[in-house]
């Protein structure tokens, strides 16, 4: 079951707090009125009638983070939001292990091209810094490295 911290996550990330009074000022568009109301309506239903949580669903006003707590805390009582909840950070759990599985095959796969540039006589944290800057910043982040970027990497 969720824990207060991740439903306290789920409703700041959700964008819950889009700050209301200066709707009209800051680029504030009727669309994105909407979707706070809407957002807020959905958290509303969740929460018990005649609870401090309720009264700050139902206004229009800015939301500071203890006011956020307070209803992050109403949402715990709430088993159905609960499991939502948990839904939610299953799929972004996988999304993130499968994201972690790439790189760590993309590592592996990239070995023997980073064993160029040992047996070249450079150190990697050197082609790395090269990559950042250089066209190739893309292998970098998804460490999946080439011999076209090693070879750039030893002629320059």
């Amino acid at each position: 079951m969720a824990n207060v911290k991740q439903i306290f996550e789920s409703i700041d990330n959700a964008k819950v707090n889009y700050i209301m009074s200066a709707f009209p000022y800051n680029g504030r568009t009727v669309e994105q009125w909407n979707e706070v109301t809407e957002m807020r309506g959905e958290l509303r239903q969740y929460v018990a009638d005649g609870t401090l949580a309720a009264q700050l669903l139902e206004s229009d006003a800015h939301l500071s983070v203890k006011q956020l707590w307070v209803i992050a805390y109403a949402l715990e009582k709430s088993a159905e939001y609960c499991s939502k909840v948990d839904e939610i950070n299953a799929v972004a759990n996988a999304k993130r292990a499968a994201s972690k599985a790439k790189v760590k095959a993309n590592k592996e796969a990239s070995n023997d091209v980073l064993a160029e540039v040992k047996a070249a006589g450079k150190l990697l944290k050197d082609y790395y810094a090269w990559l950042k800057a250089s066209n190739y910043k893309r292998e970098f982040f998804s460490k999946k490295y080439s011999k076209e970027s090693v070879n750039a990497f030893l002629t320059k």
